[in-house]
């Protein structure tokens, strides 16, 4: 893929991240939280290398961490030690979120990042994607199957269908007829 106007292809999770590309799995139980581990612990996953010196962690620094993506994510908890197993959906994926934001991630990739949690919180992780890209500056891919959820926070849609993109719109483009006329492209041939 071209990123950043040059061509890439990571070869692991650690080569994505040292690039600046996170991911927010849709399974987030299977594949994003670590659940038998403390928020804290979530939260400070990929950066333990800039938080330790001698492979001795600061437990100061990553106290530190923890706290201000808990703050700045309204993470609510009773503390940082807590389980993310013991959290509600949505704050499973703002511990998540934080993950990626401590690690300074430039490119989030959302894959149905609104899955499994109620309205409340959905508003929420949608405040939180639209400040991502307004105030700090990051680029979001979304993948939702949500038609609502794609055109109410897109800018711009391609639509893919077996394998193959069929369709490319942009936001004054978007209409529930035109993506499913190109979501069904693929088939009709």
């Amino acid at each position: 893929m071209i990123y950043k106007g040059k061509e890439i292809d990571p070869k692991s999770p650690r080569e994505a991240i040292d690039l600046g590309i996170a991911l927010v799995p849709e399974d987030r139980k299977r594949h994003g939280a670590m659940l038998g581990v403390s928020i804290k612990n979530n939260i400070n996953m990929p950066i333990y290398e800039r938080n330790s010196r001698f492979s001795v962690i600061d437990e100061k620094k990553e106290q530190e961490i923890a706290e201000k993506y808990r703050n700045n994510m309204a993470i609510k908890t009773p503390n940082l030690n807590q389980l993310i197993k013991n959290l509600s959906g949505g704050n499973q994926q703002k511990v998540i979120l934080g993950r990626w934001m401590a690690a300074n991630s430039e490119l989030i990739i959302f894959d149905e990042p609104t899955r499994g949690i109620d309205i409340g919180a959905k508003y929420e992780i949608y405040k939180l994607m639209n400040d991502l890209v307004e105030k700090e500056g990051k680029s979001i891919l979304m993948i939702s199957s949500e038609m609502e959820e794609l055109m109410g926070m897109s800018d711009r849609i391609l639509v893919l269908a077996e394998g193959n993109m069929t369709g490319e719109l942009r936001k004054e483009e978007f209409s529930q007829e035109t993506i499913m006329t190109y979501a069904s492209a693929a088939s009709n041939e």
